[in-house]
């Protein structure tokens, strides 16, 4: 690989890690109280699932679309935490499915990132976009980039099945990153083969003409490598 494009795929790489390191902390769940006796609130009650806990709340009036300072949802902590039964209460009370948070995650985006399979079928069943984009640090991403760039298999499957973009590319400044790219960057090899075997474009390239293969074998991902020049990666 040239010089050239050594400097493409590091600076893609760069975006990629800080994008990693914002959505891992964007996933936590809110503190508990300190006091055992502090009644839960409808946010801590869905990441922890206790169902009955947000359907009372919910009874009892408790705003289903209230944000934090984050912007963050008690929907979107379901979500993440792959709490299906607080999920499907706060749907079924009208909670705001497209609600985005201060880095434009979607309740979808926090199930993708949270490995939340159930939680991320139950949202597109219920209408979520699969192609609503979360911009963090000038990095643009889909819930399948996600999924892939995580090896997160059974969530990538499912938003597969659901019609996401398999070759749609997110952006970082001017860099074009693709599912397949997230994946060999990650060396993602089981969500690099899914989305193989869904006929992704394995030669297909960024804004920079950087291709998964390049990105690959740049960093080091020997198997991703392997398995994309198997599959006609040239």
């Amino acid at each position: 690989m040239s010089n050239f494009h050594r400097k493409i795929t590091a600076a893609a790489a760069a975006a990629v890690i800080a994008f990693v390191a914002c959505a891992a902390s964007c996933r936590k769940s809110p503190p508990l109280p300190g006091d055992a006796s502090e009644p839960i609130g409808l946010s801590q009650a869905a990441a922890k699932n206790n169902a009955k806990r947000v359907q009372k709340l919910l009874r009892s009036g408790a705003d289903k679309d209230a944000k934090d300072a984050d912007g963050v949802t008690a929907l979107m902590q379901a979500a993440g935490s792959n709490s299906v039964d607080s999920a499907r209460l706060l749907i079924d009370a009208g909670a705001d499915i497209a609600a985005r948070d201060a880095y434009g995650g979607t309740a979808l985006m926090w199930a993708a990132g949270g490995n939340a399979a159930d939680a991320t079928w139950l949202l597109i069943k219920s209408g979520a976009d699969v192609e609503a984009k979360g911009i963090v640090d000038g990095m643009e991403l889909t819930p399948l980039m996600f999924a892939a760039g995580s090896n997160y298999v059974a969530v990538a499957k499912v938003l597969l099945e659901a019609g996401a973009d398999k070759e749609a590319a997110g952006s970082s400044g001017d860099f074009g990153l693709t599912p397949l790219m997230l994946a060999a960057y990650r060396n993602a090899t089981d969500t690099a083969r899914l989305l193989i075997d869904a006929g992704v474009n394995v030669n297909a390239k960024n804004n920079r003409d950087v291709s998964a293969l390049m990105i690959a074998e740049e960093f080091g991902a020997a198997e991703t490598a392997e398995l994309l020049r198997k599959n006609g990666a040239l």
